[in-house]
């Protein structure tokens, strides 16, 4: 009775604790800490080659990452309240939209809902939500690409404020190649409903350009991966040079997240604890994949399992009606490997690596020997998230703290600014370390340096002393901000008046785009005139007018026209224009006019006449808007754009580089000047501190007022604007036309029906 009583209270106080508990515990995380010495033998989290830091994320955290041949860094971040969805590298510290703001659709544009069910939008001109992006080399038929996969499926927000996954539409999700050579869209995928599902979710993707790959058109074939959180994950596969797609896997158990599957990251164990639902376990299933170098061998694995799988790539490119049985007896499992997997990568050594989040750490499998090594590890390596060889040789990670990101904590950020881009030598160094497991050569496992605690201090100080003297200048324009700041400071270095000048003219010119840009970004968005009252059902958007009143034309009865105007959509939805809205409103007016006159009638109905007239014209008058739209993005606000991103940051980073002269300078003369010391009395090194420093300073101040001319100059501002002039003076005249037209089509019929009454009226 007794042990009854205490295991029910200690069952009640664990209980108690559970709840009490809602993230992931962040003990023992650190932004950096001393180590201890001791006589024990310890794990300092460390094994391979060094880990370099290479570039830091402040604004947005990261998924996706590829690396181009000129060295570029592209990132995908997915959305919820983003700025923008894909990005490039510009510094150590920052990235912008690629190829340009505008191709990244605005968050308040990402989803729209259906009798109360949340879409992503299903535009495939933009990009709502990238997941992974992936860099192919050049070939005799394709240029060096950045392939985008776009889930299409953002995270917002329900009533409640929940972060939730929209389901997709058609267009939303899709695979997009970017020519890194114009930085332009040059071919864009999409996918059936019965290939990608509503609840699909795209997550990485591989590709076999060889044009004797069997079973594809030759022109190349693209492995994408659905890891759908609701439970069909699966293998899509893109024909790129017919665009058919298909699926293979589809709930195959080696695609399936593991059963109530609880890791551990950083020594903790995880539970994914999402607002609004109970505390459940990982969902996602198949995650990371990587083809062989010789394109035949496609090794795979779910997130939330220890197992990697492979399947010959000629069994994903069948297409007869026993593909799908030869592909689910055609999985070979390679065992565990000692832990969750997240994304994967290879290399032209045939090694397959997988990013391991709880170890922090990378492994490889290696196909000659079928085992799993450990490759790298590092305490920095939070979650890495995406990986890519790049032509150097060298492997680079996204760094994103993935764990404790709100949507898994109940809405808790427990994550730290900076996430990171590290790299570390691999292709080099595997080559090294790795053999043929016939041969007595050891392996790379077996010859990962030991630890050495005396080297490993030694290190750490001159790591301290390097990173002391490299933030030194750094330190001394800090302070000498700081006096300038707090009225403790000497007399300020004076700038040109000519560049105060140039200064205040760069503001203004940066507030004018930014302020335009405000606007004019509307015409991004399809729908910035749509009606917010208009509820159309997706029957309504499924044909346009055009194909509407052709079906109808050939309808003999009213059953036919019915059928008709209400025959299966279409594969794109129509446009979501206010002109579009009005022409769809007319026609369904001039249906249900026609519908209703009386059997027998030779005469057709005056104003269902007029309103079909009316509806073709405002849907031209609609095609014509959209087409003004493209224009002004393409010709103003991808300029304009340009302008705001590239040129005038170029101006601020010239400027920030004369404030930073000037405040060196500043420091070098308040230095010397201490304790009241006159310039007589400086000494010789003093003196050349601040000759130099004032060398700099005028070096950075012509530079500067060289970068910020070209900016003011350059006529580019005004070619922008007189291409957005030109593209509103077209709609509105060839708006103009469409609508004269069909207001003197409606005026005819107008006067027939007049003389018509009045002929009825007279004969009364």
């Amino acid at each position: 009775m007794h042990v009854t009583i205490a295991l029910t209270g200690l069952a009640i106080a664990a209980t108690g604790l559970a709840q009490s508990v809602p993230t992931i515990q962040t003990g023992g995380l650190v932004q950096n800490g001393e180590r201890y010495e001791t006589r024990l033998r310890v794990d300092n989290g460390t094994y391979g080659p060094e880990i370099e830091e290479v570039h830091y994320y402040y604004d947005q955290w990261p998924i996706g990452i590829a690396v181009a041949s000129d060295g570029r860094i592209f990132a995908s971040y997915t959305r919820g309240d983003y700025d923008y969805t894909l990005g490039v590298v510009v510094n150590e510290t920052a990235e912008e939209p690629y190829p340009s703001r505008v191709a990244n659709l605005r968050p308040d544009q990402l989803n729209t809902t259906w009798h109360g069910i949340p879409f992503g939008v299903g535009t495939e001109n933009y990009f709502i939500s990238v997941q992974a992006v992936y860099v192919t080399s050049q070939t005799r038929n394709r240029p060096e690409t950045l392939w985008v996969l776009d889930t299409g499926r953002p995270t917002i927000k329900n009533a409640q404020g929940d972060p939730i996954m929209p389901y997709a539409q058609p267009g939303g999700p899709k695979l997009c190649a970017i020519s890194l050579s114009n930085n332009t869209v040059y071919q864009t995928f999409t996918f059936p409903v019965d290939v990608h599902y509503p609840d699909s979710y795209l997550n990485d993707l591989r590709f076999d350009l060889r044009a004797n790959t069997t079973g594809t058109s030759g022109k190349g074939i693209a492995y994408l991966v659905d890891s759908s959180n609701e439970g069909r994950p699966g293998f899509i596969m893109v024909d790129l040079g017919t665009g058919q797609t298909w699926r293979r896997l589809t709930q195959d158990p080696s695609v399936l997240r593991g059963p109530n599957d609880v890791p551990s990251y950083q020594g903790h164990p995880f539970y994914l604890r999402q607002a609004g639902s109970p505390t459940q376990w990982q969902l996602e299933g198949l995650d990371g994949i990587q083809l062989s170098p010789d394109g035949l061998t496609m090794y795979y694995s779910p997130l939330s399992t220890n197992d990697l799988y492979s399947i010959p790539t000629r069994n994903l490119r069948e297409r007869g009606r026993l593909a799908e049985i030869h592909a689910h007896a055609n999985v070979s499992s390679h065992g565990q490997r000692g832990g969750n997997a997240n994304g994967f990568e290879g290399d032209s050594n045939g090694l397959i690596y997988q990013l391991m989040p709880e170890h922090n750490a990378i492994y490889y499998f290696d196909p000659r020997d079928g085992q799993t090594h450990g490759f790298v590890r590092d305490p920095r390596m939070l979650w890495p998230d995406g990986a890519s060889v790049a032509a150097d040789g060298w492997i680079y990670m996204n760094i994103n703290q993935l764990p404790y990101q709100p949507s898994w904590n109940n809405g808790v950020d427990l994550r730290t600014y900076p996430g990171a881009v590290l790299r570390s030598e691999a292709e080099a160094y595997a080559a090294s370390t790795t053999a043929d497991p016939s041969s007595d050569t050891p392996t790379l496992a077996s010859q990962l340096p030991t630890m050495d605690m005396n080297k490993f201090t030694t290190s750490f100080q001159n790591f301290g002393k390097t990173v002391s003297s490299s933030v030194s200048p750094f330190a001394q324009r800090s302070q000498q901000w700081i006096r300038e700041q707090t009225g403790n400071a000497g007399e300020k270095t004076e700038l040109p008046h000519d560049y105060v000048e140039l200064e205040t003219r760069i503001d203004a010119l940066k507030q004018t785009h930014q302020k335009l840009l405000a606007a004019t970004s509307q015409y991004a968005n399809e729908a910035y005139d749509y009606p917010p009252n208009i509820k159309e059902s997706f029957q309504d958007l499924g044909k346009s007018i055009s194909e509407k009143v052709g079906l109808l034309s050939k309808a003999n009865s009213a059953a036919e026209a019915q059928a008709a105007f209400t025959a299966p959509p279409s594969a794109n939805p129509q446009p979501k224009t206010f002109a579009h809205a009005i022409a769809r409103s007319s026609l369904a007016g001039s249906q249900s006019l026609s519908m209703a006159t009386p059997q027998g009638s030779t005469e057709p109905d005056p104003l269902a006449q007029a309103l079909e007239k009316f509806a073709i014209a405002e849907e031209k008058a609609g095609e014509a808007r959209l087409e003004q739209d493209e224009k002004i993005q393409t010709r103003f606000l991808a300029g304009w754009s340009t302008t705001l991103n590239t040129n005038l940051k170029t101006a601020d980073k010239a400027r920030t580089a004369v404030t930073n002269a000037r405040l060196s300078l500043d420091a070098a003369k308040s230095r010397a000047a201490a304790g009241g010391r006159h310039e007589e009395s400086y000494t010789a090194d003093q003196r050349k501190a601040i000759e130099q420093a004032e060398d700099a300073f005028v070096e950075k101040v012509d530079e500067a007022t060289s970068v910020m001319r070209n900016v003011l100059d350059t006529p580019e501002p005004l070619r922008n604007l007189a291409e957005l002039a030109r593209a509103q003076a077209e709609y509105h005249a060839r708006a103009g036309e469409i609508l004269e037209e069909v207001a003197n089509s409606i005026g005819e019929i107008q006067t027939e029906q007049e003389s018509s009454y009045r002929k009825a009226r007279e004969g009364q």
